[in-house]
């Protein structure tokens, strides 16, 4: 597996319900992450930290609590970019097709799910990929860790690694032709 598609990929699985490697997992992107990304591997560390003590279950119930009961901080990224509105479905078309497109399959998640988002992220070429962050998805992860720091929740630390990684790999350049065009044709047009 390529660098890119490795990276992104690890930080997938830090967003998937958690399972009996989740602990591991969460071990396996921390060291990633600090061959290149000193700041975010140290968020991940504080994560870590505080789930150490967590079994199985208290970690199940955590992210239930987290994601799947408030929808501030539901991890479908359309949901952020449209909500209820009729372009989501749309970009939920665009993603299946991304997502086949690139020999990715889909889980028991809506193809907007975070996860597939950022395994997507790790094999789109430099160019769409960076339209992808700027159009959909860090829109999408501001507002989710906006809400997870108003919510002091240690899944922050999560968002705050992801978020440190998209920003380094695919900085900030606001593209004039993509605030004039409208939302849909924005994200669906990558």
């Amino acid at each position: 597996m390529q660098g890119k598609e490795r990276l992104f990929d690890s930080l997938s699985g830090l967003v998937e319900y958690p399972d009996d490697s989740f602990k591991s997992s969460v071990g396996v992107a921390r060291n990633l992450l600090c061959q290149e990304y000193g700041q975010a591997a140290d968020c991940l560390g504080r994560f870590a930290e505080s789930i150490e003590s967590c079994t199985r279950d208290e970690l199940e119930e955590f992210y239930t609590r987290t994601f799947d009961i408030n929808p501030d901080v539901t991890l479908e990224v359309g949901w952020h970019l449209f909500g209820e509105q009729y372009e989501r479905g749309a970009f939920l078309v665009y993603m299946r097709d991304q997502l086949r497109s690139h020999g990715l399959k889909e889980s028991s998640e809506l193809p907007d799910h975070l996860t597939h988002a950022l395994q997507l992220l790790g094999r789109l070429d430099f160019e769409h990929a960076e339209m992808f962050v700027g159009r959909a998805l860090r829109p999408a992860l501001k507002k989710m860790l906006e809400s997870l720091r108003s919510k002091d929740s240690s899944y922050r630390w999560v968002f705050e690694s992801i978020v440190t990684v998209v920003d380094s790999c695919y900085p900030d350049s606001s593209d004039s032709r993509s605030s004039q065009s409208a939302p849909t044709e924005r994200v669906c047009d990558v």
